[in-house]
């Protein structure tokens, strides 16, 4: 198909947090090579209600693409400590 990035944004309410794996995993193997996402999934459209925010979690993009052996160009070490300032900033510990 030649497509090569994927954004899974869901404005009309077929997807759910629990069903990324099974779409990252099939637009992966489909050759796609681009995906967004945030860290905690926060983020979205900023004007929107809630149900029109929010990312797939940047953490579970990176822990697919390190089970599939694919280089994704992030270093582990600063996208921890990126995730752990993330965590301070929107009081999550």
């Amino acid at each position: 198909m030649g497509i090569t990035i994927l954004l899974l944004s869901d404005t009309v309410g077929s997807s759910t947090p629990s069903t990324w794996f099974e779409k990252v995993d099939a637009a992966f193997k489909a050759g796609c090579s681009r995906f967004d996402g945030a860290i905690k999934g926060y983020g979205g459209c900023p004007k929107a209600k809630d149900e029109l925010t929010g990312n797939i979690p940047t953490e579970k993009l990176f822990s697919y693409f390190q089970q599939q052996k694919a280089f994704t160009g992030i270093n582990a070490m600063s996208f921890e400590s990126a995730y752990n300032e993330a965590l301070k900033i929107f009081n999550v510990i």
